[in-house]
């Protein structure tokens, strides 16, 4: 990803943040069902981790719920939202190379999603 960009999680206010580190101010992005201020604050049941996915002009979000969030910030839309684990989302990393993401959980599980199709992800093994 080429913007100089900080995803942050707030978790005791229930925001993700994303922040432009050049500019020193929130980046204001208009996606739906979200609210949006003079910053772009995205409210999600309890998000507990945020990630960019470099090359996708995407994150993912985490909740407390367990469930996996991808926004497209180009199209300024949710593109998927995947279930995969019975309690909170600890963790999120990708590969660098190919198009997967793992996650973790309070349930114990390690997951790998495969983004291939970004408005389909799919757990792997």
């Amino acid at each position: 990803m080429s913007k100089p960009w900080l995803l942050v999680c707030d978790y005791w206010n229930n925001n993700v943040i994303i922040w432009d580190l050049e500019a020193r101010c929130m980046v204001k992005l208009s996606l739906s069902n979200v609210y949006t201020f003079p910053f772009y604050v995205l409210t999600a049941p309890t998000a507990l981790t945020a990630l960019f996915i470099e090359n996708e002009n995407a994150f993912v979000v985490g909740d407390k719920n367990g469930k996996l969030s991808i926004f497209n910030y180009t199209s300024h839309k949710r593109v998927g939202k995947v279930a995969g684990h019975r309690n909170a989302r600890r963790c999120i990393t990708f590969h660098e190379t190919a198009p997967i993401v793992l996650t973790s959980s309070d349930d114990g599980m390690i997951r790998q999603w495969d983004y291939s199709t970004p408005t389909k992800w799919t757990l792997t093994t």
